[in-house]
């Protein structure tokens, strides 16, 4: 059976109802980042878990060398469109090894993290990007906090393009799970987006056993100190020894 984002990230309706998704936040987060590495000309980068590649394309122009990859064949055929000599998309899941002691930075945006049920799988995926990584070079993994949303259940009603979505938050054994169910043409739908509950202490550990060194914690986009009861993000800098 197809995992959950297999299933919703290839669906036209994931983009229907992320259609308003705030793009000049994430312009403004990325111009941060910039800023706070101090990018050179042409170092190299990943874009894990890149989506239709509108993150790689602003990192692009920022100056670096980037790599997209994304599970959902969709999304990097859209992105392709979009290629030039320092900008590359390529289909891979972040549980595989995709190259070794070659990125000068890894970026994972936007909780682009999180989705699988084993936890071996977790380790593989921060294995892929220590291992892609050189020597000294950064790992970038922005993840939500969860700690405020545990066991804070909503639901919200939104109507985009004719269609009404209704959206219920919940926790579900270990992860906070959105369900999005609608109607459209006659028909029903009912897709799932799972967020694995991953706490800061988990992840130095995974840090720590693939030779990651965690040498800062934000929690919010304008960097602001990472605050574990209130902040929204769980924004992790790590290095490799």
């Amino acid at each position: 059976m197809k995992n959950w984002f297999n299933i919703w990230f290839n669906s036209p309706y994931y983009h229907i109802l992320y259609e308003n998704r705030d793009h000049q936040e994430a312009a403004d987060f990325i111009d941060t980042i910039a800023n706070y590495f101090n990018f050179k000309s042409n170092q190299k980068a990943l874009d894990a878990g890149c989506g239709r590649g509108r993150h790689a394309i602003y990192f692009n122009k920022k100056g670096l060398d980037i790599t997209g990859i994304d599970l959902s064949p969709e999304n990097i055929s859209y992105a392709k469109s979009m290629e030039n000599p320092t900008l590359n998309f390529q289909e891979h899941d972040i549980r595989k090894t995709l190259c070794v002691n070659y990125f000068d930075y890894v970026f994972n945006l936007f909780t682009s993290f999180g989705y699988f049920e084993k936890e071996s799988d977790d380790i593989k995926a921060i294995k892929m990007f220590s291992n892609a990584l050189k020597k000294g070079g950064i790992l970038l993994l922005d993840f939500i906090n969860v700690v405020p949303l545990t066991h804070n259940n909503s639901s919200e009603t939104k109507t985009i393009q004719e269609i009404e979505f209704h959206l219920t938050k919940s926790t579900v054994a270990n992860f906070i799970q959105k369900t999005i169910h609608f109607k459209d043409k006659g028909q029903d739908y009912e897709y799932y987006e799972k967020v694995k509950i991953i706490h800061l202490n988990q992840f130095k550990e995974y840090f720590t056993a693939q030779h990651l060194e965690l040498i800062e914690v934000f929690g919010d986009y304008q960097l602001s100190p990472y605050i574990e009861n209130s902040s929204p993000r769980l924004i992790m800098v790590a290095r490799k020894k």
